[in-house]
């Protein structure tokens, strides 16, 4: 364990010290004596709830708890109608309402005029030959190497058809 040393203060912290404390002591003796004469703290100066019963003459505080509150007196007579107020601004638009019911059906209007015969339309693409199916496959082309797995068609539809497959092709190759 270190020991603790003990230093004198010197002369100088000693005076300095007994200096500051009668500067001090002189300062609070003179505001009190000189700068606030007898009775000069008045009502304004005093904070609410900062006396206590010390700070009061004998006779100056009221004696005894309070007493209960008294009875309730009677009412007054009723106070002239004042003027009447201005109107307020209106207020916010409420809610849509429910959609009600709906309504019973009106009565048939009168039957119109027959309109005029319309024209011919265009002429639609031609049927399959007779006695196929419409949906039997017409082969247009099947000669040469891509032919044999392969086939051109034009659909009951109009539009030509390609088809090709890779699947038989192998097969046939081995």
């Amino acid at each position: 364990m270190s020991r603790v040393r003990h230093h004198r203060p010197s002369p100088a912290i000693v005076v300095s010290v007994i200096a500051l404390f009668i500067v001090l002591g002189g300062t609070s003796f003179a505001a009190v004596t000189k700068l606030l004469p007898k009775n000069s703290v008045g009502t304004k100066q005093v904070i609410d709830h900062s006396l206590l019963k010390a700070d009061f003459k004998t006779g100056q505080l009221p004696r005894g708890a309070a007493g209960p509150p008294g009875a309730a007196g009677a009412q007054g007579p009723a106070g002239a109608t004042g003027a009447q107020g201005p109107q307020g601004p209106a207020g916010a638009q409420g809610p849509q309402g429910a959609t009600g019911p709906q309504g019973a059906p009106g009565p048939q209007g009168a039957k119109g005029d027959t309109g005029a015969t319309g024209g011919m339309g265009p002429t639609g693409p031609a049927g399959p030959p007779a006695g196929r199916a419409p949906f039997a496959l017409t082969t247009l082309d099947s000669t040469g190497f891509v032919g044999e797995f392969t086939s051109v068609t034009v659909g009951t539809d109009g539009f030509g058809l390609i088809s090709y497959d890779q699947l038989l092709r192998r097969r046939h190759e081995r």
